[in-house]
């Protein structure tokens, strides 16, 4: 909610951001369960060979170039609910291994390699935009063009179509900001003045922590291979660094494990709500140093590309 507030529906932030939530909500449940798990119920690893098989039907999907979300949440997702609810790890994690096989482009006329004037992936500095243009039949940037592609395109039968993973993420967009609203409002339960030394440390390690170690990391990503996504300038990555460190979910999960005693669990609790205020932090950092562009790509680019 924060990033399509600050950066705008079909900014390269977006994705970025959600693959990265994946990603950190991911590391933090494996965190609970190696360092804290149930002493009546311990980690069976053998179960995680279904979440295995799981990795594998959305595969088989994605290769097969199946565009309903519905298959994958329905075939695989049940599977990897399994497979760590058996293996003891919190199956809420069942969809991480799930949604990132989601085609984020159409497999139909704009799939493709990019030199071929083709979109297959989000765009990174490795793709040469000048090759691109030469060849694609429209008149589009090719972080447009990606745009255009993920959102909606006409297939072959001239019906208007959308890419899998932004159906999913459109349709159970209000499902999923409702629940983690009273997710947050049931699992924080702590009274106002539950502030601490604690409360500090935990503020801090995930505004500043957060903000630094993600922004530090991606900025030397190039000088590994792997480039950041066109389109996401260094205001931009700061500002998505930030918004990193709201920690209304698996912080929470965490402070209800490794405290025992209410008192500092409490102060942990109000360390991790106290984190909705990078939303505020990203905010300024993007009007500030970044400007105020949000994407107008949507309606524009769309009858460009489908005009073609």
């Amino acid at each position: 909610m924060f990033a399509l507030l600050i950066f705008g529906a079909g900014h390269a932030a977006i994705n970025f951001l959600l693959l990265l939530a994946i990603l950190d909500d991911a590391l933090g449940m494996i965190i609970i369960a190696a360092f804290y798990p149930d002493p009546d119920a311990p980690v069976d690893p053998i179960w995680l060979l279904l979440v295995l098989g799981a990795m594998l039907v959305t595969f088989t999907l994605r290769k097969a170039m199946v565009s309903r979300w519905q298959f994958y949440i329905l075939l695989a997702a049940p599977i990897s609910w399994i497979g760590l609810f058996k293996a003891h790890v919190h199956p809420a994690l069942s969809l991480v291994f799930v949604v990132p096989f989601m085609p984020a482009t159409h497999a139909i006329e704009a799939s493709g390699p990019h030199d071929l004037g083709r979109v297959s992936h989000s765009p990174t500095e490795k793709d040469n935009e000048e090759i691109f243009r030469k060849r694609s039949s429209v008149s589009l940037s090719l972080h447009e063009a990606y745009v255009v592609a993920s959102r909606s395109l006409k297939n072959i039968f001239g019906k208007e179509e959308h890419a899998p993973l932004h159906v999913f993420e459109h349709t159970l967009k209000v499902p999923v900001d409702f629940g983690m609203f009273f997710f947050g409002l049931a699992n924080a339960g702590v009274k106002l003045g539950s502030v601490g030394g604690i409360t500090a440390c935990v503020g801090l390690a995930l505004v500043v922590g957060k903000t630094v170690g993600i922004a530090g990391m991606s900025a030397l990503g190039p000088c590994i291979g792997a480039p950041l996504p066109k389109g996401l300038g260094m205001a931009d990555l700061v500002a998505t660094a930030a918004l990193g460190g709201v920690g209304l979910t698996v912080a929470l999960f965490v402070a209800n494990e490794a405290f025992v005693q209410p008192e500092m669990r409490g102060q942990a609790k109000m360390g991790a709500v106290l984190s909705t205020g990078c939303g505020l932090i990203a905010w300024l950092i993007k009007k500030l140093f970044g400007g105020w562009q949000v994407a107008h790509l949507r309606s524009a680019a769309t009858s460009a590309w489908v005009s073609h």
